[in-house]
């Protein structure tokens, strides 16, 4: 089944009301369409101005029909191959075991939903998650196909025989794509972005321990999706539903963690007060601040949204952090009970541990008690002043009153060697002469 990306509204759409008419005029584009593929008269004989409007129609909401419009003569040979057929609810589309498969099918309006027998390991099933059919054979939903999802191009890609039940939910209409055509015009570009998923997958965490025929469900399942930076993935404290894959970019993890305010009755009590979670007490006195901390930073063939999984039993998981994109990211991203169906039981996740609340406030201190101390070496570095007393008795080459250093005269060659010669030579002194002549006149 395609990736997800033509839901997403087109990124020049900035404001509610252009939304609101992006909506409007698919929903015109849509009756339209169904009005002239619901045409008695043959896809060969219509005109090329019909074809033509096909096409556009098509390559306005149809992310496969967009990428072919580029190549205007294989889009306008796929259109006279197309046809639509409309559905009633409960109305099997495939199920396991079939071989014959003639169709891609494209959903223009409606909903289905993609059933598989449920594994031992799987979480107990709800109504809206499980069906019986006229057999009483219990299946298990993984999957729900909405307006411009794509289903079938796997089991033509790899002639493999179909391994869910798609069924369903309410009356809809599907584009069939025949097999000669899917196999002429779109199977190579599905067959490269198929082919890319799985070695991601191989790579990220099965290598070749798994066979491509369990592989392929979890691929078909898989969505894509595409962010600027700056977007907000996962919320903190949210009910937990996907579990993403980093194909390409870097996120920032995110948590919220509630901190022991830092008042003077708090100084006096060891460093580690501030690290443990605040008390019943605390909060009651409102004696409790948030801070919102990073966590780390997660790039290629990394994680997230995988917390607590496999989920235990009979509860229900939240997510512990939020997750922001840093750089624009490509994503995967499966739902957390479909993986948990579709895993095999002899692969695990490797998940990344992060640090818990305790540690998390142990950093935050130590990052602030460094950040103290490294500004106040900058500030005495780059102070004009030199700090006072730093010296008990200035040394002799610094002027008094200054901080200017006073480097002593260099000598010339002359004037040492002059110095040299009258060092040895010592005038009397002038009390011994004083006492010598007045001796002699004595006498």
């Amino acid at each position: 089944m395609e990736s997800l990306d033509s839901k997403i509204v087109p990124d020049h759409i900035n404001s509610e009301d252009e939304e609101d008419e992006f909506s409007y005029n698919a929903q015109q584009r849509s009756s339209k369409l169904k009005k002239m593929l619901l045409s008695p008269e043959p896809m060969s004989q219509r005109s090329d101005t019909q074809i033509e409007e096909l096409c556009l129609l098509l390559a306005a909401d149809y992310q496969i029909f967009a990428k072919l419009r580029e190549k205007d003569k294989d889009l306008t040979s796929l259109v006279k191959t197309l046809s639509m057929e409309s559905y009633d609810s409960n109305s099997r589309i495939l199920q396991p075991g079939d071989t014959n498969i003639q169709y891609v099918y494209i959903v223009i309006d409606g909903f289905l939903s993609v059933y598989t027998k449920p594994s031992p390991s799987s979480l107990p099933l709800s109504d809206f998650n499980s069906y019986k059919d006229e057999d009483n054979v219990e299946w298990q939903r993984i999957d729900s196909l909405i307006a411009k999802d794509v289903f079938g191009e796997l089991y033509l890609l790899y002639d493999i025989p179909c391994q869910v039940l798609i069924r369903t939910e309410g009356r809809s209409n599907l584009i069939k794509i025949p097999k000669e055509a899917f196999e002429e015009y779109i199977k190579e570009y599905y067959l490269e972005s198929m082919e890319n998923m799985i070695e991601f997958y191989r790579d990220l965490l099965f290598g070749d321990k798994i066979e491509l025929k369990h592989l392929l469900p979890l691929a078909g399942v898989t969505q894509m999706r595409k962010v600027q930076a700056n977007v907000v993935l996962v919320k903190q404290g949210e009910k937990a539903k996907y579990i993403y894959f980093i194909k390409s970019g870097i996120t920032k993890v995110m948590r919220e963690v509630p901190f022991i305010k830092e008042v003077d009755e708090y100084s006096k009590h060891e460093a580690e007060s501030f690290y443990k979670d605040p008390t019943y007490e605390d909060y009651n006195c409102h004696n409790v601040k948030n801070r919102l901390l990073e966590v780390d930073k997660l790039g290629r063939f990394c994680s997230f949204g995988d917390r607590d999984f496999p989920p235990p039993k009979y509860t229900e998981c939240y997510e512990p952090f939020t997750v922001v994109s840093f750089i624009p990211c490509e994503l995967y991203f499966v739902e957390r009970d479909v993986l948990l169906q579709l895993l095999p039981k002899n692969i695990s996740l490797d998940l990344k541990s992060f640090p818990n609340d305790f540690n998390l406030r142990k950093r935050y201190y130590e990052q602030k008690s460094w950040k103290v101390f490294k500004n106040k070496v900058f500030q005495s570095l780059l102070s004009p002043k030199q700090p006072k007393n730093i010296y008990k008795k200035k040394p002799k080459y610094l002027s008094p009153g200054k901080d200017d250093l006073k480097l002593p005269k260099l000598s010339t060659p002359k004037q040492k060697e002059s110095k040299e010669m009258t060092v040895n030579i010592k005038k009397p002194k002038m009390s011994f002469f004083k006492n010598r002549v007045y001796q002699t006149k004595r006498s």
